[in-house]
């Protein structure tokens, strides 16, 4: 048995890579209408208008990325790209057309969430009126067997803003050069 490590997984602009903006208008149809909780939203996606900033407010340049920021929660990735991550990935999410002048660009929706925590072990907190749901994880415990075959996902009953990795997802994009994304370690299993 090997080790295995899970990973929160997050896009942010505290790095110096190019980014994703998103028209004005458009910023409500993403995040506004759109829950991104794990569910199928192709059949009633509408494209949004996104403009690839590749300088910062003074005029440096930022480093090329083939999976620029949009937000935290979501992944936006570079269409020459994705056979690559379809490759790794396979089924765990759906495509989202994304338009811009300056290239293409797919946002990703996590489709995989799964029921993986171990509840007796995992030390959390619920809402207040919603008690199946799960607010905060204040420390994670995973089911190893479940865990262990997976990529990316997000976790049955926790806010699904959160996108979770395993060593593997985290190593190919070490591998592969991807910049810009953040990993944080929060759990780990030894052998």
């Amino acid at each position: 048995m090997r080790n295995i490590n899970v990973w929160e997984v997050r896009n942010t602009t505290t790095t110096e890579y190019c980014y994703l903006d998103i028209d004005d208008k458009d910023y409500y149809n993403i995040y506004q209408c759109n829950i991104f909780d794990g569910r199928k939203m192709l059949d009633n996606w509408v494209p949004v208008r996104v403009e690839l900033i590749q300088e910062d407010v003074r005029g440096n340049k930022l480093k090329p990325t083939c999976m620029p920021f949009m937000s935290q929660a979501h992944l936006a990735v570079e269409n020459s790209f994705l056979d690559k991550l379809d490759g790794l990935c396979g089924n765990t999410y759906e495509k989202l057309k994304l338009n811009s002048d300056d290239g293409d660009f797919t946002l990703i929706n996590i489709i995989n969430v799964i029921d993986c925590l171990d509840l007796e072990n995992t030390k959390y907190r619920v809402y207040k009126y919603r008690k199946e749901k799960i607010q905060k994880v204040d420390k994670f415990k995973f089911i190893r067997s479940i865990v262990e075959k997976e990529v990316i996902f997000k976790i049955k009953a926790y806010s699904r803003a959160h996108m979770f990795c395993t060593d593997i997802f985290k190593e190919h994009m070490e591998k592969w050069g991807v910049g810009g994304l953040v990993f944080e370690k929060v759990w780990s299993a030894k052998k």
